[in-house]
């Protein structure tokens, strides 16, 4: 699909600058072989026509795993509740045992053991809902980011049929977001959407963490709240992860208000990585990067060790190596 859309706009250009062109250098050869400016024109409309059936076919796409997703993330938040609920349901009968005289050890035993696999469901129904929800955020900005170009499209066909009349200059422009996205209120709906599912997006990478993490060793249920990084921050990693060869995936900031740690297991989200991708992630302590220990990596996660919050950078390299800089 993008390279349709990389080919059709290119046509879209081309025919644009011919006629440029030939408004100039105002051409009236009106031989059998000549390319009017009418012609031009007509070239130009259709090309914006397949431009802008291309765009709207992926947007429609698009749309679709949308639904989807948000279908999945509605049955995985049922399962969630509905698991806390019968691990709440085993503790009162857990307590009302042992509060008994007749308290029956291979019950509470029975009983413990069914909570740990609830437990363990409900970790991973979490682990998915977070998932889901991270790739709805990257495909719902897609789709924003689509149908902005669809009406820039229309506006910019508009504009082309109307200046045939005119001295045959024209101009065209462009913007590009931070995630690669275009407009305003855009943007702003999916800052607001990655903040309210503590995601973090950078380029194509997004960064998330959904809670659970080990603090000193014990199970939790702390979260890191993650904010961006700013402007020098990426600056300095974006010039960190050159000298080591690698290529920068995303930057954030850690914090978890109300809970200190003197050593943290964190199970990151980091979309696109893969069992086997070498990925290494640093932070800055004093005017240094630092590389963090990487207990795991599996699809779609980064686990780490953190003795302290900061600003950290995933970097994918080309060898993993522990390296203090």
């Amino acid at each position: 699909m993008k390279k349709i859309l990389a080919l059709t706009v290119a046509g879209v250009l081309l025919a644009c600058s011919s006629l440029s062109v030939c408004a100039a250098d105002g051409t009236t050869n009106t031989g059998s072989n000549s390319v009017t400016t009418d012609d031009l024109m007509k070239q130009i409309e259709e090309l914006q026509a397949d431009l802008e059936k291309a765009i709207k076919d992926s947007e429609d796409s698009s749309k679709e795993q949308i639904t989807t997703l948000r279908e999945s993330v509605a049955t995985l938040r049922e399962n969630v509740v509905t698991m806390q609920e019968k691990i709440q349901s085993l503790k009162e009968e857990i307590a009302t045992l042992e509060e008994s005289e007749s308290a029956n050890t291979e019950k509470i035993q029975e009983l413990n053991d069914k909570m740990d696999e609830y437990e363990k469901a409900l970790t991973e129904y979490e682990e998915e809902l977070f998932v889901n929800t991270a790739q709805l955020a990257k495909l719902t900005t897609e789709v924003q980011n689509l149908a902005n170009a669809i009406n820039a499209g229309g506006g910019s066909g508009s504009g082309s049929s109307g200046s045939s009349g005119s001295s045959g200059k024209s101009k065209s422009s462009g913007s590009y977001g931070s995630g690669g996205g275009g407009g305003g209120g855009s943007s702003s709906s999916a800052n607001d959407f990655y903040k309210r599912n503590n995601i973090i997006g950078y380029g194509s990478t997004i960064v998330g963490q959904g809670g659970h993490v080990e603090i000193n060793g014990g199970k939790s249920n702390v979260t890191f709240v993650l904010t961006p990084a700013t402007g020098g921050q990426l600056t300095s990693a974006t010039g960190f992860s050159a000298g080591l060869g690698g290529a920068l995936l995303n930057v954030v900031n850690t914090s978890s208000p109300g809970a200190s740690f003197k050593t943290a297991k964190v199970n990151f989200y980091v979309s696109g990585v893969n069992v086997g991708d070498n990925i290494a992630v640093y932070q800055i302590q004093g005017s240094k990067w630092v590389q963090l220990p990487v207990v795991e990596i599996r699809k779609d996660h980064v686990i780490v060790n953190m003795t302290r919050h900061g600003t950290i950078a995933f970097i994918r390299v080309p060898v993993l190596a522990y390296v203090t800089n």
